[in-house]
């Protein structure tokens, strides 16, 4: 994929986000069941990294944690709906949260000892950009730090069926790379940029960007990796 087609992309997408900001919140209200065993990768003391975080929910599986919690969104939107819903938070300086990109974030080498990246690998366009995404997620975890990853499992024949993307699977939209579809946001027209990882493809770009694979498991609806910064 051109340069040019992925920046396009990337502004298509924070401006859909920005304009769903509210909707798309109140459809993440409640956590996944997926994401509930990640607690276990978090202890005491630990500073985390929500990448991508939307509206903040994923701090709500730390309750019970004495941790620090930074969420960081491309979109404002939703960072403005995060600071809102997690204002206790806040004032009691157990989280913050910025408008960042994933590939560019204005955190320190080796500041973190967990990252999580839920649903969000998959909407950057382009291999080299994913990249570039994933060496930055290494460049703030400190070594054994825990990198927690998760991508929509799109390949499934229900995924498939689901979304209408057999035809775009085999011929992407123009200009895009193989594995890229588009898939329409709940009723309304609007339709987002995704790519559809095979797990080795997954496996192959977390590995060669400085993680050692802890686990990797498809969900109906994800696939996870947990991985170490080495």
């Amino acid at each position: 994929m051109q340069s040019s087609t992925a920046r396009q992309i990337i502004s298509a997408t924070r401006a859909l986000y920005d304009s769903i900001a509210a909707r798309f919140s109140a459809s993440r209200d409640q956590l996944w069941d997926d994401l509930k065993p990640l607690t276990l990768l978090v202890k005491d003391g630990d500073l985390i990294l929500d990448l991508g975080c939307g509206n903040g929910r994923l701090l709500e599986l730390f309750q019970n944690k004495k941790i620090h919690y930074i969420g960081a969104d491309f979109s404002p939107a939703l960072i403005a709906i995060a600071k809102e819903r997690n204002a206790d938070e806040i004032k009691n300086n157990r989280a913050g949260f910025t408008v960042a990109s994933a590939t560019a974030t204005p955190f320190d080498n080796r500041q973190f000892n967990v990252v999580f990246s839920i649903a969000v690998l998959h909407h950057i366009p382009s291999a080299s950009l994913r990249e570039e995404a994933l060496k930055e997620m290494h460049r703030i975890l400190k070594p054994g730090g825990v990198l927690a990853l998760t991508v929509w499992n799109l390949r499934t024949p229900e995924a498939i069926a689901r979304y209408k993307i057999a035809s775009q699977l085999e011929r992407p939209p123009n200009g895009w790379d193989v594995g890229d579809v588009e898939i329409p946001w709940k009723e309304t027209k609007a339709r987002r940029y995704v790519h559809a990882f095979k797990e080795d493809e997954l496996k192959n770009i977390v590995g060669k960007n400085g993680f050692k694979i802890l686990e990797m498991r498809q969900t109906a609806g994800n696939i996870i990796v947990v991985a170490n910064c080495v």
